[in-house]
């Protein structure tokens, strides 16, 4: 799974900016970061909570646009919710 420039706004306030992670392989990505550094929204995003971004999610060669969360399940992406985020790549 690939994210490449992946943005995010609430009204005039800019949350994410141009993130990006790239993975040539099936695996289980861990975002691990200070408290406040957006996370959460990134995993939001991929999980299909956030419809509004911008930037392009790819599985493989596919572009993927998560709607919706019952899209990114059918895709295989799984959010574990523990004391932090995580997510469970297909």
């Amino acid at each position: 799974m690939n994210f490449k420039k992946i943005s995010k706004s609430f009204g005039a306030t800019q949350a994410l900016w141009d993130a990006s992670i790239f993975s040539n392989s099936r695996a289980i990505f861990a975002l691990v970061n200070a408290n406040g550094a957006l996370k959460s929204i990134l995993i939001k995003i991929i999980c299909g909570y956030c419809k509004d971004y911008e930037g392009e999610i790819y599985i493989g060669s596919q572009h993927v646009y998560f709607h919706s969360p019952q899209v990114s399940f059918r895709k295989g992406i799984r959010r574990l919710h523990q004391i932090t985020d995580k997510v469970v790549v297909p």
